[in-house]
């Protein structure tokens, strides 16, 4: 099990509107992209579930190649 915590601080300076708008178009998907990514690598290295769902998928694809 991997359990990740992130603390950031936007600076002083951005406030009101401004500190969620930038907090949506850029630390939200940057955050998003790179634990993404170390997903895609630690699936890799070690196995485990697939997200999305991918993991349920190739499972029923197996069970019907065991009972075809």
């Amino acid at each position: 099990m991997l359990h990740d915590e992130v603390h950031y601080a936007l600076p002083v300076t951005l406030t009101g509107p401004a500190r969620e708008i930038v907090h949506t178009l850029y630390v939200r998907p940057t955050l998003e992209r790179i634990f993404d990514y170390r997903r895609q690598v630690y699936t890799r290295l070690f196995g485990g579930i697939q997200p999305d769902g991918a993991n349920a998928h190739r499972q029923a694809s197996a069970s019907k190649e065991k009972t075809a």
